[in-house]
């Protein structure tokens, strides 16, 4: 077969392809979700809430994997680690969310005690926050030394029908001297079960000063502080561009609609991801071009040009001869 194909035709076609990729028609996918992530989101109690968080009638692509919001009742929820959490507030500013413990919404005592755990790869607790440990099932005598201090921690707690001796207690907000916290740590090591709960450090502040079990109710329900880490400072440069933040989920990557398309960054980067494609497609094409010129110059015999992806190179089957 005789294929002729000269540097005029392949620069030809290398243009048209190029025109017709920068310019495609005015309504696109991209516009379809640069409208889906500019829409208003509004989850249970929580109003305009933004990206990260998706979720309900916002689309994937409108968030960060991890932060999907349930919606369904009075309160958003975000599951973390498997583990539901209140959302209470939502702060873009600082990229910081107030959240409390679903089990521990209504009850003190929930089925399956368990630590607060975090995806330390997009959470960090906030600074103000400090953990208080909830003790179950403990001893009902103890040493008279510390039964004056730990009394008023005490709180009710009914296991298999039976009221148990349980104690919140932390660490990290008192002045005992080591002889009284070696007596301390010694009897609730004889608890049967406990839990790391985090609370904001104002309100264990406010608990060690007032110790009850009504104020261990409230402290769980105001709950405690996150920071989150989803590509902030790229949200914040694509919003102050008039973009809208979202996530390529086969990527990985961050990516910011604009109303004139796609972009790896901002609305004024000339790096975007839709740019990207244009100029790795025309690398493409332009390689092909030289490799089926080559050929045909040489000789009539072309065979078959394959794609060496491991060395992102292209090479002949078969030599031209």
């Amino acid at each position: 077969m005789d294929l002729r194909f000269s540097s005029r035709s392949c620069l030809f076609f290398f243009m048209i392809t190029i025109h017709l990729v920068r310019f495609p028609t005015h309504v696109s996918a991209k516009d379809v979700q640069n409208l889906n992530c500019s829409a208003p989101f509004h989850c249970a109690n929580l109003r305009n809430i933004g990206y990260p968080f998706w979720g309900s009638n916002r689309p994937e692509h409108c968030g960060y994997p991890g932060f999907e919001l349930d919606c369904a009742g009075d309160v958003p929820e975000i599951t973390i680690m498997d583990r539901a959490y209140k959302v209470l507030h939502i702060n873009n500013e600082s990229w910081r969310i107030n959240v409390a413990r679903e089990d521990y919404w209504d009850y003190n005592c929930p089925a399956n005690l368990s630590n607060s755990l975090l995806n330390f790869s997009i959470f960090n607790y906030a600074s103000d926050t400090q953990n208080l440990t909830l003790y179950y099932s403990c001893p009902a005598s103890f040493m008279n030394n510390i039964s004056g201090i730990l009394l008023p921690n005490r709180f009710n707690c009914s296991i298999d029908g039976k009221n148990t001796n349980s104690y919140y207690f932390s660490w990290d907000s008192n002045s005992f001297n080591s002889s009284i916290r070696s007596a301390i740590g010694a009897y609730f090591r004889s608890c049967a079960n406990s839990a790391v709960i985090p609370v904001w450090q104002s309100t264990l502040r406010y608990m060690v000063n007032n110790p009850n079990s009504v104020n261990l109710t409230c402290a769980l329900r105001v709950g405690f502080g996150l920071q989150w880490h989803a590509n902030n400072r790229l949200c914040e440069e694509c919003k102050q561009s008039n973009g809208n933040c979202g996530y390529i989920a086969k990527t990985g990557e961050f990516i910011c609609y604009c109303p004139n398309g796609a972009y790896s960054s901002s609305c004024h980067s000339r790096t975007g991801s839709f740019f990207v494609a244009v100029v790795s497609l025309a690398h493409e094409i332009r390689t092909l071009c030289n490799k089926l010129f080559y050929c045909t110059v040489k000789t009539d015999c072309w065979q078959t040009i394959i794609w060496n992806q491991n060395q992102n190179i292209h090479e002949n089957r078969e030599a031209c001869v």
